[in-house]
């Protein structure tokens, strides 16, 4: 059966593409291509439940993902006890590989990539997604793929991504470790390692712009009013504080006092 398969390893196989069951997005790189050590391909991380059978195929499709992988490695080193001893699988348990990362407990994680062709990306309503903030880390997800077997540098299976369709919102995923964990340890007020902060002696400006409470400002002094001698203006205000009122004269009274209510001149009256 091997030497069979030896003599027909150029032969084509058809490829099958195949829908995955509902995953988390994880690192999505969907709209330009991710750059890693000068490897350039569009990519995905897909975060599978691990209460997900991933040997049973998704509904309504004929092959699941791992009979997929298998089938590649067939198709490409023939039955399995022909496959190189260090074939790497695309399934990796996120508790043992990934136990730092935010979202992966409990996940079995897969990587899909395309090295050609920008996969199609849509929503529920098989409209186009184009905003990149609409597809994030941690919102839900299907794909739609084909298991390829490789042998450089190392031998393995991977999948070509092909399209992608977003299925549900979530929480976003945070980037690298979860830092609840990271800064677990509870932090201790009298700590001995840390100094306690050092007051900075206050020291008075020379010169403060805000003058309303300034006690170092004298308040500015006023000048002495000058009395114009002579006033042209006869619009001038009588308020005018340059001008003093005028002074009233003591002594002798007026002969003749005008009262506003009656017409007629009050005359001083005789002296007995």
């Amino acid at each position: 059966m091997a030497n069979k398969k030896s003599k027909d390893k150029n032969k084509t196989f058809e490829k099958i593409k195949f829908v995955t069951h509902p995953f988390r997005v994880s690192y999505p790189h969907l709209f330009e291509m991710h750059d890693f050590k000068g490897n350039k391909a569009y990519q995905i991380t897909m975060l599978f439940p691990k209460s997900v059978d991933l040997k049973k195929p998704a509904k309504d499709q004929l092959i699941s993902m791992k009979k997929a992988a298998e089938n590649a490695a067939i198709e490409k080193w023939g039955p399995k006890e022909d496959w190189p001893d260090d074939l790497r699988m695309p399934f990796r348990d996120g508790d043992e590989e990934f136990a730092d990362k935010e979202g992966y407990e409990d996940m079995i994680v897969v990587i899909a990539k395309n090295k050609k062709n920008r996969p199609q990306l849509i929503d529920l309503n098989f409209q186009p997604i184009t905003d990149e903030e609409d597809f994030y880390p941690g919102c839900w997800a299907r794909a739609q793929l084909i298991a390829c077997a490789y042998d450089d540098p190392d031998p393995g299976i991977m999948f070509n991504l092909q399209s992608v369709q977003k299925i549900r919102d979530d929480e976003p995923l945070t980037s690298g470790s979860d830092l609840t964990s990271v800064f677990a340890a509870p932090v201790d007020d009298d700590d001995d390692d840390i100094p306690p902060p050092k007051k900075k002696p206050s020291k008075k400006k020379p010169v403060d712009d805000d003058d309303d409470d300034d006690d170092d400002i004298p308040p500015p002094k006023k000048k002495p009013s000058k009395k114009k001698p002579v006033d042209d203006d006869d619009d001038a205000e009588e308020e005018e504080d340059d001008i003093p009122p005028p002074k009233k004269k003591s002594g002798k009274k007026p002969a003749v006092e005008e009262d506003e209510d009656d017409d007629e001149p009050v005359r001083p009256k005789k002296k007995k």
